[in-house]
């Protein structure tokens, strides 16, 4: 079950991954492999996504929850 604990820990570790990523793709633009750079920029999308997912799910978890 997701809860916002969890999502409060999942969130800033994916985004920390995303910027990783992002370090990753500018590295092999920067050294001229366009090709090779899809394969962390298209990583990096769906840990994007995931994370949309995670922060999705925190606001419906703390919507739903008795105030």
């Amino acid at each position: 079950m997701v809860t916002v604990e969890l999502c409060n820990k999942l969130i800033p570790a994916l985004m920390a991954v995303v910027v990783l990523i992002g370090f990753l793709t500018g590295y092999y633009y920067h050294r001229g492999d366009s090709e090779t750079m899809f394969i962390p920029l298209s990583a990096g999308f769906v840990v994007l996504f995931v994370m949309y997912y995670f922060i999705d799910k925190r606001s419906e978890t703390i919507a739903a929850s008795p105030s």
